[in-house]
């Protein structure tokens, strides 16, 4: 993290940048959570999910395998005190790490039929 901090020194556009991006990422994550929950039928504040989304990743940051478990029990207990029923919260948290399981193998395929050899 130091080299990261020191070769940022002086670079303010990069770092301004890289802020927007991680913020569009969590806006973007945010909006796949509301889906979620919109198609399990729950009606859940988009502001809420603006909150929860950022502190969902930090736990599934946690040591686990691939975020599973720490990235569910935080939505489970996060939703849970706003009214939604918790095993929504843990379906929220799978059916994500589904999408970006799948994601990633398509990326993976594209990757392979793609390269040059």
């Amino acid at each position: 993290m130091h080299y990261d901090i020191a070769f940022l020194r002086g670079r303010k556009g990069v770092l301004a940048r890289a802020i927007l991006l991680s913020c569009a990422a969590q806006i973007l994550l945010a909006v796949v959570f509301w889906c979620l929950a919109k198609a399990l039928y729950q009606d859940v504040l988009f502001f809420y999910l603006l909150i929860f989304t950022p502190m969902t990743c930090v736990a599934s940051s946690l040591p686990s395998v691939g975020g599973l478990g720490f990235r569910e029990a935080g939505l489970e207990y996060l939703l849970v005190g706003i009214g939604v029923p918790a095993g929504i919260g843990v379906s929220i948290g799978l059916l994500d790490f589904v999408f970006m399981v799948i994601i990633g193998v398509a990326g993976y395929f594209i990757f392979l039929m793609t390269r040059s050899r």
